[in-house]
């Protein structure tokens, strides 16, 4: 498969143009300038790993626009909203070379001032943790209407499915970090099949960067996302129950991606790698897997990814027949338990991509400081990026002092005791 360049370079952190700040950033207004400057760059560069149109996955259409959603169900995501907090991650001026290398040389020849080059990089976190989470939620809203409207047998615009796949890719390209933290903090019951489509599709196309597949193959990942369990929406009642289902039960849940591609192809023509992965996503590498019990060789490797992104989301995602897992836990079980399952490379792709802490997840360090993990370190997966945000025997939280962000790798005295239970600070 023809390998496109890494577009893991597209991040906004990684974008910030020290020309630009030099002449722009004279006071607040003008740093919130520089953001609008760097959104139209960053976007620029998605442009140059496009073609001069993207392919669509779907090529033909039948059916018509899903209704609207309904007031209740509107109110269940503004309230699923509320729970996640902003994802605005402060900087502090110890940090300023690593975000910006060439922050020390403009503070020494005195053309901008530390205050201003913080306010710089806080309203640009700020501007893209917003983004981020406007395009999540636009997601989850887009997939609802898709999953009615099928559960209702109405028919689904193939343009729509494509314009979101797109959203997706676009904004996960230049804030990964901030896709993964939603992921794992975005939790709900009665939200959960629109969550798990949204989630898969942010994680495969993660794991398409780190393969580093071009646009289009992103494209696909996300769109296979999207859409690999459609047909379970249709079986809400099986898959909320809490006891165990029988050996029929079982059988109807396993049509599910039969009858998901059965539907697709009717309605529209799709690109064979993308009806095969969504056919195989639950083919494991051993033949463990249904419905056709294919070994390694004989799956697709979109499949291979939706399936490991799918099978992570699960395990750190409530259920009615299930608690989650902390996203620790789930990488040790799948590191362990899931070795003949899924290739040894696609796995160590997902530990480099979300690390063994993923970013969110919130540690104890060995001096009983309470962090949060604001990124990883891929080569080092335990080891990441932390902020302290409590001291554990004063209780003092950091907001009411200095914010202090610790990279475990440049403090080799320091490392992590134990994670904690999300939320259990509080």
């Amino acid at each position: 498969m023809d390998k496109g360049p890494d577009l893991t370079k597209g991040k906004m952190e990684n974008l910030v143009r020290m020309d630009v700040i030099l002449k722009k950033i004279k006071d607040k207004q003008e740093a919130q300038e520089v953001q609008v400057i760097g959104k139209k760059e960053n976007s620029a560069k998605i442009d140059v790993f496009k073609k001069d149109a993207l392919k669509s996955p779907i090529t033909t259409e039948k059916g018509k626009v899903p209704e609207e959603e309904s007031e209740k169900n509107a109110g269940m995501f503004s309230r699923l909203k509320k729970d996640i907090p902003d994802q605005t991650t402060t900087t502090t001026a110890d940090t300023i070379s690593e975000k910006l290398p060439l922050g020390k040389i403009l503070l020494k020849r005195g053309n901008i001032t530390k205050e201003q080059l913080l306010d710089a990089l806080e309203f640009q976190k700020s501007d893209e943790a917003k983004n981020a989470r406007k395009v999540y939620f636009e997601a989850l809203r887009g997939v609802r209407k898709i999953f009615n409207a099928y559960k209702k047998g109405e028919g689904i615009k193939s343009e729509v499915v494509v314009n979101l796949g797109n959203k997706i890719v676009d904004s996960v390209v230049l804030s990964t970090q901030y896709f993964l933290k939603l992921f794992h903090e975005a939790d709900s019951l009665r939200l959960h099949r629109y969550l798990n489509a949204v989630n898969v599709s942010i994680l495969s196309t993660v794991l398409g960067i780190a393969n580093k597949f071009d646009a289009d193959s992103l494209l696909d990942l996300a769109v296979i996302g999207l859409l690999h369990d459609l047909d379970l929406i249709k079986n809400n009642s099986l898959l909320n129950k809490t006891t165990k289902l029988n050996e029929e039960e079982i059988k109807v849940i396993r049509k599910h991606p039969l009858n998901t591609v059965t539907y697709l192809d009717h309605a529209f023509k799709l690109k064979d790698k993308i009806v095969k992965s969504i056919l195989q996503h639950h083919e494991r590498k051993k033949s463990q897997g249904y419905p056709s019990g294919l070994r390694e060789q004989e799956i697709h490797e979109f499949a291979v990814i939706v399936g490991l992104a799918d099978t992570y989301e699960a395990m750190t995602h409530s259920r009615t027949y299930k608690s989650k897992l902390t996203p620790h836990k789930a990488i040790l079980s799948i590191i362990n338990d899931s070795k003949d399952l899924f290739p040894y490379e696609e796995i160590k792709k997902l530990v480099s991509c979300v690390g063994v802490y993923p970013v969110g997840s919130e540690v104890e360090l060995n001096t009983g400081e309470i962090c949060q993990v604001v990124a990883a370190n891929p080569e080092h997966p335990l080891r990441p990026v932390v902020r302290i945000v409590m001291d554990k025997e004063e209780g003092e939280e950091s907001s009411k002092r200095e914010l202090r962000m610790v990279d475990l790798i440049k403090s080799p005295s320091l490392y992590i005791n134990k994670e904690i239970v999300q939320g259990s600070i509080n």
